[in-house]
């Protein structure tokens, strides 16, 4: 005998039928509850732990509901004083628990997945932020190490110029100076700069450089007008001059030309830093600098831009060139978008 709910036998609904479907819902809903309940108090447990217990508490679920569903309709039809007929207990039982183990079984997966993904996404931005923390601790360090000998060697320069009465000279380097600890310090490690402001925190590097080097050092900076509000991170190119200064200028016998060239190639920016010194050895971090280097310069636009940005350098005689190829982002109005 197959077991059918009276209101499907008699082809409609009865207030005792009503009253016996209304409590069923509330039984499932309640039952419903149960198993979600499991799921939040098992979020803890290890993930076959905790199938274990939410396939229990769904089987127990799905056990129970086939269990009361006949009965409810027994106990509605007796308290309203109707003789109903109705199949046994155990057919129905049977009929039930068939319906009710698909029925809790596919709400417990649904809700499984639904916390699984929750989960995940909660663990990728706690990740992400964790890691975000960690690069930003890290520039914020480098960008605080400036170089002791870096402003010892500044400051003997200025002692130089006013002994020997160049004073408009040394005027001339205090004002680079300042304007390159403050562009070096009031900025985000994370921020994005125009390319003509970042170009100038070098130009500002190279020039107290060119007090302490004269003839030596040879500055040519060169980028094309339109790429002027082109968008970089904020003291990007600074290391590479650097090190070309420790390792082309500092090291060489005659005039050096440290240049510096900005140009878009499809949708990329490309910057590269050349020096003719002859140093081989450029491509290392500076001995006595800020110990960036150009390893820690390729990490940091990795995190920033990930596969679309690249660093890398070429040799050829006695030129050595530095390349950073990031996506063009230009700064529309007073917003930074990417382009």
């Amino acid at each position: 005998m197959v077991f059918q709910a009276p209101a499907l036998k008699n082809g409609g609904l009865t207030l005792w039928e009503t009253a016996g479907y209304l409590i069923i819902v509330g039984i499932g809903a309640a039952l419903s509850l149960m198993i979600y309940g499991a799921t939040l108090l098992t979020r803890a447990l290890p993930l076959s732990a905790r199938i274990a217990v939410i396939g229990a508490v769904t089987m127990v679920a799905a056990i129970l509901h086939s269990v009361l569903d006949p009965l409810i309709f027994v106990i509605s039809a007796d308290a309203f004083g109707v003789a109903a007929p109705l199949p046994p207990l155990i057919d129905a039982f049977v009929f039930n628990i068939l319906i009710y183990v698909w029925i809790f079984g596919l709400y417990a997966t649904v809700l499984g997945l639904v916390y699984t993904s929750l989960a995940m996404r909660d663990q990728e931005r706690r990740l992400a932020a964790a890691t975000a923390a960690a690069q930003e601790a890290q520039l914020a360090a480098l960008r605080f190490q400036i170089n002791p000998h870096f402003l010892f060697n500044t400051l003997n320069a200025v002692t130089s110029l006013i002994g020997s009465g160049r004073n408009v000279e040394a005027e001339t380097v205090v004002v680079r100076l300042a304007e390159f600890f403050r562009a070096s310090l009031t900025r985000g490690v994370n921020d994005l700069v125009r390319l003509e402001e970042e170009l100038d925190v070098v130009g500002s590097y190279l020039d107290i450089e060119a007090a302490r080097f004269g003839e030596r050092l040879i500055v040519d900076i060169d980028f094309p007008d339109h790429l002027r509000r082109a968008l970089v991170p904020h003291f990007l190119l600074q290391p590479l001059a650097e090190n070309a200064v420790k390792h082309g200028v500092a090291r060489a016998k005659h005039p050096v030309t440290i240049a510096v060239r900005a140009i878009a190639h499809d949708a990329a920016l490309i910057l590269t830093v050349t020096d003719d010194g002859g140093a081989s050895t450029s491509q290392e971090p500076a001995a006595n600098g800020t110990g960036v280097g150009l390893a820690n310069v390729a990490a940091r636009v990795q995190a920033l831009f990930g596969d679309r940005a690249r660093v890398s350098t070429r040799t050829e005689g006695a030129l050595f060139q530095a390349v950073i190829e990031v996506p063009l982002q230009l700064e529309l109005k007073t917003k930074q978008v990417a382009a």
